[in-house]
């Protein structure tokens, strides 16, 4: 048959010849791919049944473990039984552990706790009203959460205690009222018969650590305030004394430290702070320190020098309020050389004053019987004298005696000396004698 085709044919026969088997290949493949992907999405359902079945496994083995736990720390089984255990329990928390007081533990029934219609537990509501401190109260919740049972705190009321103040703000004492209302589960499978309740504790950070940071809180009050130096002052970080020129041996100077604090009823303590590196062998000692809000000064006590010397001192403030705040200051008491007076030369007495010098000549006259008469005039004193020959006057400390007078002289002798002044002239200054 194919000998009888042409050349046409045969050239197609063979084209069609040779794209056989390449289209039976394709299809094989295609469908060998589609059964391939047909297991692996069989493969995946059977590995996700797997898994699954699996992970419910896991679960109930973690929820049976589980559960297993909460039957260890469950309270027992029975209302009674439970009441009385765990109230045994509380007492000892209350009491011994925390040191609060108290005055008993109230009891009620809560009911059971059904799942999918069957019960499961027993629920049990305690309630407690502790006064302590606020101390107290962080020891008495560390140890209540240490305490892996099935409890919790509902509710927590804490009311600070205050005394009367005579009319004035109620003064807080430190203590606190609280109410704690406590509940528990007890579930039908729980423990039986037991006679303690177990302490099952969990890993909590130490109740010290709670302590401190809580109790840096002042939680009935507002924030606290910084306290700060005032004296001396940041502008003026030295302390000047003069050195002592004696014996200093055992003897004192004192310098006045103040400080402030916006809270007025804050107490403040002042410390001396030691520094590395201080080779200062001037020690500063503090004085006594009353512990009243209102006294905010402290007075140092350095030993007395007699030498210069420079002696660092560093100081912190410290109030009592919650957090406590501190202020630091560095400042410097420093001896000098004492000054060097100068020794004042006594002034000389006040010069006297010379009566002479004021006393005038006014007049030379002739009176009713004929004898001259001078008339003297002291400015200072407003004095007149009416002096004739023979007569006497006492001036600067001197005696004035009147020799003779004439229509335009006079003649004094004074001292031994003979004195001539014509009218007008200061009895300190006569004529010169020709």
């Amino acid at each position: 048959m194919f000998e009888n085709m042409s050349s046409r044919e045969k050239t197609l026969a063979l084209v069609v010849g040779s794209l056989a088997p390449i289209f039976i290949l394709f299809f094989a493949f295609l469908w060998f791919m589609d059964r391939y992907e047909g297991n692996e999405e069989e493969i995946d359902d059977l590995t996700a049944q797997v898994e699954a079945q699996e992970t419910k496994k896991m679960r109930g083995m973690a929820a049976s473990q589980r559960q297993g736990y909460y039957r260890k720390v469950s309270l027992p089984v029975g209302t009674s039984r439970a009441r009385s255990i765990y109230k045994t329990w509380l007492d000892d928390l209350v009491l011994k552990e925390s040191g609060m007081s108290y005055d008993g533990v109230r009891f009620k029934e809560g009911g059971e706790i059904a799942y999918e219609g069957e019960a499961v537990a027993t629920r049990n509501a305690f309630t407690v009203k502790p006064r302590g401190t606020l101390q107290q109260l962080v020891a008495f919740l560390h140890g209540f959460y240490s305490a892996d049972h099935l409890h919790r705190i509902n509710k927590l009321t804490i009311k600070p205690v205050t005394k009367s103040n005579r009319g004035k703000d109620p003064i807080l004492t430190g203590e606190l009222q609280m109410e704690v209302e406590i509940e528990t589960l007890s579930l039908v499978d729980g423990p039986v018969n037991i006679v303690e309740f177990p302490v099952w504790r969990r890993e909590l950070p130490a109740a010290d650590d709670y302590t401190r940071n809580i109790l840096s809180r002042n939680i009935f009050g507002p924030a606290n305030n910084l306290p700060s130096f005032e004296k001396p002052k940041r502008s003026d970080l030295e302390f000047t004394i003069a050195a002592s020129e004696k014996d200093a041996e055992g003897k004192y100077e004192t310098v006045q430290i103040e400080a402030a604090d916006a809270d007025a009823d804050d107490l403040l303590a002042f410390e001396l702070i030691e520094k590395s590196g201080d080779d200062s062998n001037v020690k500063v000692v503090l004085g006594d320190q009353p512990r009243t809000a209102s006294y905010r000064k402290m007075r140092l006590r350095i030993p007395k020098q007699t030498k210069p010397v420079r002696i660092p001192v560093s100081m912190r403030v410290v109030d009592d309020g919650l957090p406590s705040k501190s202020d630091e200051i560095n400042f410097t008491i420093s001896f000098v050389a004492p000054e060097v007076k100068e020794v004042e030369k006594p002034k000389d007495p006040p010069k006297p004053i010379e009566f002479a010098e004021h006393t005038y000549v006014r007049g030379l006259m002739s009176g009713g019987d004929g004898r001259w008469v001078v008339m003297l005039f002291n400015q200072i004193k407003s004095e007149s004298h009416k002096l004739a020959a023979g007569d006497t006057v006492d001036i600067d400390g001197l005696t004035w005696t009147v020799i003779e007078v004439s229509k335009n002289l006079v003649t004094f002798e004074v001292d031994g000396d003979e004195k001539t002044f014509e009218s007008g002239r200061s009895l300190a200054d006569p004529l010169k004698a020709l």
